[in-house]
């Protein structure tokens, strides 16, 4: 440090006989100076918070915008609001040094923000979010949480007169949702979500389990699976669910969410204790239930095929009935899925496909695909669904709808009990994994059938 105090103090210029040669040491000088305090003392950049420490979730749908944050810091984070010459300004003041991934928020924010911005000082960071002429904000705590919730504001409304006092007539929420009343910026938005259909849920106990029913004004798709210990339920549709209070029951169903974004609404609910999970199509409704017996609706399997027709490997998920993608990210896990629903009748995958890049979820309607690479695109065209990525999907050659009998599965049973037929050490003629791979879904298919289900399959797996 003295030696750079040394450096970077004025110095009176050599006397020369060429001004510019002075000023050009004097330049070169203070240049050594900043180079050797850019080498020196390095200074460590400031690190990302962990999720665990702050956690910021952004909700996006077509009426309003929501902000929560979570985590041992961001729990504890104050939010206050201000008005200014930029405009109406939230502030959320993060205690501590530690800054937030803003990545997602500044890359999509949520309906009603205009910027996003982060501040420091000595002792917290602070986010700024830049709220929309004509939106409204407001925040609290809930759920262990810090939320914002934006909504399209009620400037026209706060105008009216009840023309007695002279005082601004109160406005109820329910009427800034109804079509008729809704203008300013916004009302887009506040009228379409007005009109979404309602869809009043129904509960009742079936067969020892909890059963579901969703009555629609229309014919609509569906998907229902399980991932972890949750069940999702997405329709094609934008709905206003309605739950009732016996849905959450304590014993079967834990919790229930549901939001409605991009055509599509979406119910997980939490059933960690919940045993068989299958979907019935009554016409207009949908019914799903959560243990119990199961019912006999005799679905269809859906079938997946290997295609090489672009040059590279890919997996076509044949699906009838099916609509387009709901791309969902999954709260519980923190990562992305690919739901396709489908219209009745049912059509499920009882067994999970695991690729390299991919997995092929297990479901009872519709299909799923999670635990995606980056790289890895889902398409819906007509009753197929491609599952690909440009350098092709790690497949093997087998193809998993391959009929059992074709594969020449079976063994013949031995001439002598006490000997073994030189056959069953051979090596197949189709490899041994090939082989392998139909032997293991010929059992899985043959395990459905319970205890008193055949065993062939299963036996042959066990001599291979």
């Amino acid at each position: 440090m003295a030696r750079l105090r040394f450096l970077l103090q004025p110095r009176p210029a050599p006397k020369a006989k060429h001004p510019w040669r002075a000023a050009a040491l004097v330049a070169a000088t203070v240049g050594l100076g900043m180079a050797h305090m850019a080498l020196g003392d390095s200074m460590a950049l400031p690190q990302l918070a962990s999720r665990a420490d702050i956690d910021i979730r952004v909700g996006r749908n077509q009426q309003s915008g929501r902000i929560e944050i979570y985590g041992a810091v961001g729990s504890r984070a104050s939010v206050r609001r201000e008005h200014g010459s930029d405009g109406d300004q939230v502030i959320i003041r993060l205690p501590g040094q530690q800054k937030p991934d803003l990545g997602d928020i500044r890359a999509n924010p949520p309906l009603g923000v205009a910027a996003v911005d982060l501040k420091a000082d000595a002792r917290a960071s602070e986010l700024w979010l830049k709220v929309k002429p004509g939106y409204d904000a407001h925040f609290g705590r809930a759920d262990g949480a810090v939320y914002v919730q934006i909504d399209p504001g009620a400037e026209d409304a706060e105008k009216m007169d009840n023309g007695k006092d002279g005082k601004p007539l109160a406005v109820n929420l329910q009427d800034l949702l109804a079509p008729k009343t809704a203008s300013g910026p916004g009302a887009e938005h506040v009228n379409r979500a007005a009109s979404a259909p309602v869809v009043a849920i129904q509960v009742d106990n079936v067969n020892g389990g909890k059963q579901i029913s969703f009555p629609f004004e229309g014919p609509a798709a569906a998907a229902v699976f399980r991932r972890g210990d949750s069940v999702w339920i997405v329709f094609d549709q934008e709905v206003d669910l309605r739950l009732p209070p016996d849905l959450k029951d304590g014993l079967i169903v834990q919790d229930a969410q549901w939001a409605r974004n991009d055509g599509f609404t979406a119910l997980r609910l939490r059933a960690p204790t919940a045993g068989s999970l299958s979907a019935i199509d009554d016409g207009l409704v949908w019914r799903v239930q959560l243990g119990g017996q199961p019912p006999d609706n005799k679905a269809a399997r859906i079938s997946l095929l290997r295609d090489d027709s672009t040059g590279v490997p890919a997996l076509n998920i044949n699906l009838a009935g099916a609509t387009r993608v709901a791309w969902i990210r999954d709260p519980g896990v923190g990562d992305r899925m690919a739901v396709i629903p489908a219209r009745g009748p049912i059509k499920n995958l009882p067994t999970a496909r695991t690729l390299m890049e991919a997995t092929i979820g297990s479901t009872a309607q519709g299909a799923v695909v999670m635990h995606m690479t980056p790289d890895v695109k889902v398409s819906v065209d007509g009753d197929l669904i491609s599952v690909t990525r440009p350098d092709g999907l790690t497949l093997s050659n087998l193809d998993p709808n391959a009929n059992a009998s074709d594969a020449r599965l079976d063994y013949k049973n031995a001439l002598y009990p006490s000997l073994v037929n030189p056959d069953w050490s051979a090596t197949p003629d189709e490899g041994f994994l090939a082989r392998y791979n139909a032997l293991q879904a010929a059992a899985a298919d043959e395990a459905q059938g319970g205890p008193t289900g055949p065993t062939k399959a299963r036996l042959s797996l066990a001599r291979f």
